[in-house]
C-alpha cells in the first residue's frame, strides 16, 4: 500500500508538514512522482510512525477480502470447466452425426454408381442377345 503526503498523515496522526520535514532530514524515505507529490510505501511509513488504529483495521480488512475474490473466481473457475464439458459434448455429438452423414453419404454413391453399372452391362448383354438371334455382327 502506497501513501502520499495528505494519506500519510491521516494514517499517523501526523500533520503534513511532519511528514515532509522527516522525508526531506532522510528519517523517512519516499518516491518523487511525475507530478511532484511523494508516494511513501506503508512499512516505511509505520517503522518512523506508529499508525491509527483505524488504519491497520483498513488493512486488515483488505487483507481478509482476498480470500471472498479467491472464492469468486474459483467459482467461476468451476463454472467455467461446466460449460467446456457442455463443449465439448456438444461436439462429440456434432462429430458422430457428421460420421453418419458420411457414411449414408457414401453408401448413396454406391447406390448410384452400380445402378449405372448394372445399366451399362444390362444394355450389353441386351446387345448381345439381339446380335446373336438375328446373326449381326
Amino acid at each position: 500500500m502506497k501513501f502520499t503526503l495528505g494519506t500519510a498523515a491521516q494514517a499517523t496522526g501526523k500533520g503534513k508538514t511532519t511528514i515532509h520535514t522527516a522525508i526531506k532530514t532522510g528519517k523517512l524515505s519516499a518516491t518523487r512522482n511525475e507530478n511532484g507529490s511523494y508516494e511513501i510505501d506503508a512499512s516505511e511509513l509505520f517503522r518512523v510512525y506508529d499508525p491509527i488504529k483505524n488504519v491497520l483495521e483498513e488493512q486488515h480488512s483488505e487483507q481478509s477480502r482476498t480470500p471472498d475474490g479467491t472464492e469468486i473466481l474459483n467459482k467461476e473457475i468451476e463454472s467455467l470447466k461446466q460449460q467446456l464439458e457442455r463443449e465439448r459434448f456438444f461436439v462429440a455429438e456434432l462429430s458422430k452425426r457428421l460420421d453418419d452423414e458420411t457414411s449414408e453419404r457414401k453408401k448413396l454413391t454406391l447406390l448410384l454408381t452400380h445402378q449405372t453399372e448394372m445399366k451399362e452391362a444390362k444394355e450389353k448383354k441386351t446387345g448381345n442377345l439381339w446380335n446373336k438371334i438375328f446373326k449381326k455382327r
